[in-house]
C-alpha cells in the first residue's frame, strides 16, 4: 500500500464515508496480511556414543530389532529388558538367570510376563534419539533416558566410564523407575544385582553426573517427578490380616450349630486353610511372602484337589503381581475380607441385643431374620472366598457350600 493510498483511506474514514471494496485492507494486497511464524519444534538430541559400554550398545539395538516387530515408536525400559532376556551374552542376561535360581522364580514365566508388558506399555516421548548399527533414529522413551542417566552415575560410583547392562538392570529396580515394583518382588533389587556383580550398591544420589552428559549437545532428561506412575487398584484401607478369620468364624458361627464333633473339625480344617492361604496369597501381592512358597498350613484331606495343586500359587502369572488381573483379583479378595469383618461386627451387635431382651426375644421375629441373615451373610462371602482360590491355588474347600446347606 503506497503513501498516497494510505493518506486517501485516512481522509475518506476522517470525513465519515464507506471505504470501497477495492480499498478495503483485507483486498489491498500482500502488504495489509499478517505474517504467521510458525513454531519451531524442539531440537532432538542424540545419546552420545561414551555412554552405554559393548554390551549395553548391543543390548539397544536388539531393542531397536523388537520395537520393530511390536510395532512400537519409542523404546521403553520394558523392551530393554526383554532384550537382556534374549540375549545370554550379556550380563545383565547372567545376573538375571542367577538371581532366577536364588530367589526361585520360574524363568519362563517372568519372560513372558516380560514379553506382555512390552508389547503392552507405551513410552511418552522425551527428544533423545539412539542411533542404532544401521543409522536408524530410535527415539527414547522418557524412563529410558532416566535409566541411562542413571545407570551411568552408577558406573562413575564404582570407577566405570561406560554404562553397562548392569548397571542399567540396577537402575530398573530402583524405585524411580515403573519396572521396579515387579522386580523388587521377585527379588531382583538393586542391592541383590549389585551384590551378584561383586560391586557396590546404588549410590545415595546418582544424580551426581550432570544431566548434559547423557547427550550430544547437552540436553536436559526430563524431569522424573513428571513422569506419570501407572497403577491398577486405589484402594485406601487394607483390610487386617484375614489369618485369624477362620477361628472367629468357628467360634461366632459355626459351633451355635451344635454339629457333631467330627464334622465340625472337618470345617474347622477347611477354614484354617481358606483363611491361612488368603492371607498367604496377600502378602504375596504385597512383596512379603516369597509366591513360589507353600501356605503355612497343609492342604485338608478332604478338599478337592486339581491335578498341579502343590499348596502354592498355580496361577501367579495372570492372579499375582506379575498382572495387572492380579491387582483386581486383590481388590476381589479384600472386599470379601472386608464384608466378613461387618458381618461379624452387625452379628455382635445383634447377640448383644438378642441378650439384653432375654426371653422376649420370642416374638421378636425381625430380630431373629437379621441374625439369620447375618450369619448367612457371613457364609456367602467364605463361598466367594473359597472360589476365589481354587483359582490360585487350585484347591477347593466344600465346607462353606455345606455351611450355606444348613443355613437354608
Amino acid at each position: 500500500m503506497n503513501l498516497f493510498h494510505k493518506l486517501r483511506v485516512v481522509l475518506i474514514k476522517l470525513l465519515g464515508g464507506t471505504l470501497p471494496p477495492e480499498m478495503s485492507p483485507e483486498k489491498s494486497g500482500d502488504e495489509t496480511k499478517e505474517t504467521v511464524t510458525p513454531s519451531q519444534p524442539a531440537p532432538r538430541r542424540t545419546l552420545s556414543t561414551e555412554l552405554p559400554a559393548e554390551d549395553l550398545t548391543q543390548a539397544l539395538n536388539r531393542a531397536a530389532l523388537l520395537m520393530g516387530h511390536k510395532n512400537k515408536q519409542v523404546m521403553s525400559v520394558e523392551v530393554l529388558l526383554l532384550a537382556f532376556l534374549k540375549m545370554p551374552e550379556v550380563e545383565a542376561h547372567r545376573l538375571l538367570r542367577e538371581l532366577s535360581r536364588e530367589r526361585g522364580f520360574n524363568w519362563a514365566s517372568f519372560e513372558r510376563y516380560v514379553e506382555r508388558i512390552a508389547t503392552e506399555r507405551l513410552a511418552g516421548e522425551a527428544q533423545f534419539d539412539f542411533v542404532a548399527d544401521n543409522g536408524e533414529r530410535i527415539p527414547l522413551g522418557a524412563e529410558m533416558v532416566i535409566l541411562l542417566n542413571e545407570g551411568l552415575a552408577l558406573a562413575n560410583s564404582q570407577d566405570e566410564s561406560r554404562c553397562h547392562t548392569a548397571h542399567t538392570l540396577a537402575v530398573m529396580a530402583a524405585a524411580k523407575i515403573e519396572m521396579a515394583q515387579p522386580l523388587n518382588r521377585l527379588g531382583i533389587t538393586p542391592q541383590a544385582v549389585s551384590k551378584a556383580r561383586g560391586r557396590p550398591g546404588l549410590p545415595g544420589e546418582t544424580t551426581a553426573v550432570t544431566h548434559a552428559s547423557v547427550a550430544k549437545g547437552g540436553q536436559r532428561p526430563p524431569d522424573r517427578a513428571g513422569l506419570q506412575r501407572c497403577s491398577v487398584g486405589g484402594l485406601k484401607k487394607k483390610p487386617g490380616s484375614p489369618g485369624l478369620l477362620g477361628g472367629i468364624i468357628m467360634a461366632n458361627v459355626v459351633t451355635p450349630l451344635g454339629l457333631e464333633e467330627e464334622e465340625e473339625e472337618l470345617i474347622n480344617t477347611d477354614l484354617q486353610w481358606l483363611f491361612t492361604a488368603t492371607d498367604h496369597y496377600l502378602k504375596i501381592q504385597q512383596g512379603v511372602a516369597d509366591f513360589t512358597g507353600p501356605v503355612p498350613v497343609d492342604i485338608p484331606a478332604q478338599a478337592q484337589r486339581d491335578q498341579e495343586a502343590n499348596n502354592t500359587v498355580i496361577a501367579f502369572e495372570t492372579l499375582t503381581f506379575l498382572s495387572p488381573a492380579g491387582a483386581i483379583f486383590e481388590e476381589q479378595i479384600e472386599s470379601i475380607i472386608r464384608r466378613i469383618n461387618i458381618h461379624l461386627r452387625n452379628l455382635n451387635i445383634l447377640l448383644d441385643q438378642q441378650a439384653e431382651l432375654g426371653e422376649e426375644t420370642g416374638p421378636n421375629v425381625a430380630l431373629k431374620h437379621r441374625i439369620k441373615a447375618t450369619y448367612e451373610g457371613v457364609v456367602t462371602c467364605t463361598q466367594e472366598l473359597a472360589a476365589l482360590m481354587q483359582e490360585v491355588y487350585g484347591v477347593r474347600v466344600h465346607s462353606p457350600q455345606k455351611l450355606a446347606k444348613l443355613f437354608d
